[in-house]
């Protein structure tokens, strides 16, 4: 299973959960039976992003407080598991630059 996504941070210097704040508000989650959305895992074993905004940092980081991985407008990194470790949900981004696109891919097994 796979999905992506192209998020845009329209708030700088705030952070954004992947799951509650990006994911979840994915049009596709508004059908409220979900008998059309497609299933999207919290749990996945391969986790791709990408900042698509020229000028723009954006830091990932497991926690709020303490921050992660940064990235500069085009750069991108990928985490990958052997089985569905990797906890979308303890995700979170935030960017210097307000309007900045982000790109989320995840496969699951």
């Amino acid at each position: 299973m796979t999905r992506d996504w192209s998020f845009t941070l329209p708030v700088a210097n705030q952070w954004y959960n992947l799951w509650k704040d990006l994911i979840s508000k994915d049009t596709s989650f508004t059908d409220s039976t979900f008998s059309n959305a497609p299933f999207v895992p919290n749990r996945v074993c391969e986790f791709k992003y990408q900042n698509q905004t020229a000028g723009s940092n954006v830091q990932l980081s497991d926690s709020k407080k303490e921050v992660g991985m940064g990235l500069t407008g085009g750069s991108w990194d990928v985490q990958r598991s052997n089985r569905n470790t990797i906890d979308l949900t303890n995700k979170n981004f935030q960017t210097d630059t307000a309007g900045t696109v982000l790109y989320v891919a995840i496969a699951a097994n």
